[in-house]
């Protein structure tokens, strides 16, 4: 792969404009929650009321120095003829290194169905304390009512909320020999968008599958490797670009940025890797 092709690819992988809302999208609605300290009691009794459900990123929220809004996708978890129907106010808990939200719907009751149901627009408010944080479904956590079902598969964390400031430099990573990697890209307009399994190998893409049937049938060419994206943050630095990121524990990347207004950009890129894996280092 020729890495000075990397930061060209926001025009170059253009294969039409990609809508984030999904077909099965069939109601909006807009909400709005409370952000609270950590162990602060939920923002309505209605959510403890409600029903389970699961949310979805369904557009980069574009960090700024008083919080962001978060757009989601809810879906009620249990069966209801396809139906996901009213969504509750959601809860917002600040914990530790993390956001915890909490989205329920309306109660539902009697025999269903189950053909999948349908998602609802939300649009979160976040405080200036969610900054710097991985925002997390609270169904998907360890007791969580989700745990175990495919909206789980890739864990609790669903994005990263990133500080408002950007880098000065991009500091340097380290490649496994070979690795995968889980990973979401939101912004842009190219081919690779979609969520995705990504394996590598000396700095390769040998293999690329997704996991949210957005882009299927993605090339490998069209796919990008860890490194890959390290270079195209390095690249944005040197045009002056914002460029945010934030790395795990272990001091892998986990967040990536490049560009402002980066729902709205066709030239912004953001990345969320859900997991990084190599066979020479225990995760």
């Amino acid at each position: 792969m020729d890495r000075s092709d990397v930061a060209e690819r926001g025009g170059a992988l253009a294969r039409g404009r990609v809508v984030v809302a999904a077909a099965l999208v069939l109601v909006g609605m807009t909400g709005c929650g409370e952000l609270t300290g950590a162990g602060s009691p939920p923002a309505r009794e209605a959510s403890i009321l409600g029903d389970a459900a699961t949310w979805q990123v369904m557009a980069a929220p574009e960090p700024a120095a008083e919080g962001s809004t978060l757009r989601v996708g809810v879906t009620r978890l249990g069966c209801a003829n396809g139906v996901t129907g009213e969504v509750l106010e959601p809860t917002v808990v600040v914990d530790g290194e993390k956001v915890v939200i909490t989205t329920t719907v309306e109660h539902f009751s009697g025999g269903a169905d189950c053909p999948g149901n349908d998602v609802v627009y939300l649009d979160v408010e976040l405080g200036p304390d969610a900054l710097g944080k991985d925002l997390v479904d609270a169904a998907c956590l360890d007791d969580g009512e989700a745990v175990g079902t495919a909206a789980c598969a890739l864990g609790a964390a669903r994005w990263h909320l990133p500080t408002a400031s950007g880098l000065d430099e991009v500091d340097p990573w380290t490649a496994p020999a070979d690795y995968s990697f889980q990973v979401t890209s939101l912004c842009g307009e190219r081919a690779f968008l979609g969520t995705f399994d990504i394996q590598v190998s000396a700095d390769e893409v040998t293999s690329v599958a997704s996991l949210d049937g957005r882009s299927p049938d993605l090339a490998k060419s069209d796919a990008m490797t860890v490194q890959d994206i390290l270079h195209e943050a390095r690249a944005g630095l040197s045009d002056g670009r914002t460029v945010r990121l934030s790395a795990d524990e272990e001091g892998d990347p986990r967040y990536v940025s490049i560009g402002d207004n980066l729902a709205q950009s066709d030239g912004a890129s953001c990345y969320f890797i859900h997991e990084l894996s190599s066979a020479s280092r225990s995760r």
